[in-house]
């Protein structure tokens, strides 16, 4: 499974912002990738990886393979801000869900969630 995680093609490309912070991520929009999400993958400054789960649902977000620690923001179909939730890689049996269902999470660096509040718009800005 490693092997194959390293070798899926993560583009940073889609650009999302949150208040006055602006990510360039990587969208995961089918289970595939979403399950492989960011295992053995090193994020950069301003880089994000958003899961799009289509809709509004119940899902939980684990630390598989992960290099560093990361914070979810949980996202609703509008675009809002629901919560967010510190996950670290030492706690690889923890599952994260959020509060109610969400439509998406996007993981970032912690240092980088300082500031975001519950209730923000998020907005995907056109490339």
């Amino acid at each position: 499974m490693i092997r194959f995680a390293n070798s899926i093609s993560r583009n940073f490309t889609q650009p999302l912002v949150i208040g006055d912070k602006k990510f360039l991520c990587w969208v995961a929009d089918n289970h595939t990738t979403r399950t492989i999400g960011l295992m053995g993958c090193q994020l950069k400054t301003r880089q994000g990886c958003l899961l799009d789960f289509g809709d509004d649902i119940d899902f939980g977000l684990w630390m598989k393979d992960c290099l560093h620690p990361l914070v979810a923001v949980f996202i609703d179909k509008e675009g809002k801000v629901i919560q967010s939730a510190y996950m670290d890689p030492k706690d690889s049996n923890v599952i994260h869900r959020a509060s109610r269902p969400c439509r998406y999470a996007l993981e970032i660096l912690p240092e980088e969630a300082t500031g975001i509040k519950i209730g923000e718009q998020v907005y995907v800005e056109s490339e």
